[in-house]
């Protein structure tokens, strides 16, 4: 509450016994209250986009979650030195290493099993961004498939089982965006130091990624 003020300018020059600490006290305080607001509104932004993040990674689709994907992969493979933008799709990501593109990542978030439409998507994709000669990118499908369902009741098989066998035959890595919120959860955890393993394990991944799939870990407690 904003201190009244003398009626008239002239008193302020007077003070009654313990008007000066009261008034030192008071200029404190308000410098301490100022600083608070300020953290207040640091950490109420911080968690926003926090929540923001983890809700649109368990239950989003279209352009809400290509852009969670792409910022929870951006951290996650930022310190190799990698970069993540926006590919021609509006579902389609790239992850380039100077001005290469080393993998084109699709989008997708289907009410049920990730179908074989979807992985024609990411299939275009590879096509648009293929270069003429020299080693292909690495084709990766993050799905929040069965998005309006709890992860907790969703199917034990996220892909169709002839969408997994396409994918393992032409060397796509098939990942949901849960197999990414824990990887992510692990990266800002610190227990992933070193994430040039968890990249190349990717690369390396034809068909269903099969790792992070625990849900169970990163329940609130």
């Amino acid at each position: 509450m904003p201190r009244k003020r003398s009626f008239t300018v002239w008193t302020e020059a007077f003070l009654l016994p313990g008007m000066a600490d009261l008034l030192e006290k008071h200029r404190t305080l308000e410098e301490e209250w100022a600083r608070l607001r300020a953290a207040r509104e640091e950490i109420a932004r911080d968690l926003a986009g926090s929540r923001r993040l983890r809700d649109v990674l368990l239950a989003g689709r279209g352009t809400p979650l290509v852009e969670a994907v792409g910022r929870a992969l951006g951290e996650v493979v930022s310190p190799l030195a990698l970069q993540v933008t926006r590919a021609d799709r509006t579902d389609g990501l790239a992850i380039r290493q100077g001005g290469k593109v080393v993998a084109a990542i699709t989008v997708r978030g289907p009410s049920g099993q990730v179908r074989q439409a979807d992985l024609r998507r990411l299939q275009g994709l590879l096509e648009a961004v293929a270069p003429p000669s020299g080693k292909a990118p690495k084709g990766i499908l993050v799905a929040n498939a069965e998005r309006r369902k709890d992860p907790r009741e969703r199917a034990v098989a996220p892909f169709a089982p002839d969408v997994a066998q396409v994918a393992q035959a032409q060397g796509l890595c098939l990942l949901t965006t849960v197999q990414l919120f824990n990887i992510l959860c692990e990266v800002r955890r610190g227990r992933l130091k070193d994430l040039r393993p968890l990249w190349d394990d990717l690369r390396a991944t034809a068909g269903v990624h099969h790792k992070y799939n625990d849900w169970q870990q990163n329940l609130r407690a």
